[in-house]
């Protein structure tokens, strides 16, 4: 029933952020997540398939207690086939008082890391390429800040504040901040888009 609203009201923003954590059942079991992989792959093509264009963010995390290399091969080839728009990926630290932190087959810290850097290494590639799919189109951006340089930081719909990408462009006009303009996506970079106001 979500999906369809989305799909058919114009006012909601083409984004969804769905904090997903892993994808190996058996680690989303000791996590004491519902979901299983099955059930994620599902819900993520039932939103590309009703709302084209979303953007999808994650969050994922390495090193839960008892991620082997088996898992974390999973869940890298999951981000390399679910080619998500957004993702942040956390390597697990025990907290005190937390039943993880008393879990055994704990992950050493330092491969918790090194996973978690593998990981967005290969979603910098991925979102290089998402965004390049954007260059020659005109979107709504929401302008936000003028740089030193008079150039201007704005957003997309499919941008949340502060955590996702920024588009950096030029206008021949003063714009203020909260101000709509249409801008000409003129190139791309890993995590932001270049362009010139119409």
């Amino acid at each position: 029933a979500l999906i369809q609203v989305m799909a058919e009201e114009e006012k909601i923003c083409p984004y969804i952020d769905i904090p997903l954590q892993h994808c190996a059942d058996r680690v989303l079991k000791a996590m004491g997540r519902r979901s299983t992989r099955a059930s994620v792959e599902g819900t993520i093509r039932r939103l590309r398939t009703a709302v084209p264009g979303i953007a999808i963010r994650t969050t994922l995390m390495t090193g839960f207690p008892g991620e082997g290399e088996a898992e974390f091969q999973e869940l890298s080839d999951f981000v390399s086939e679910m080619r998500f728009e957004r993702l942040g990926v956390f390597a697990f630290s025990p907290e005190e008082g937390t039943a993880a932190a008393k879990m055994t087959d704990q992950v050493p810290s330092d491969v918790a890391v090194e996973r978690r850097d593998q990981l967005m290494l290969k979603q910098l590639d991925i979102s290089l390429e998402n965004n390049r799919r954007w260059v020659g189109h005109r979107l709504e951006v929401l302008t936000e800040a003028q740089d030193a340089d008079e150039s201007y930081v704005g957003r997309t719909a499919r941008d949340a504040p502060e955590i996702d990408n920024t588009v950096l462009f030029t206008s021949g006009r003063p714009l203020a901040p909260g101000e709509m303009t249409k801008v000409l996506i003129t190139d791309a970079m890993d995590y932001d888009l270049i362009g010139e106001a119409l």
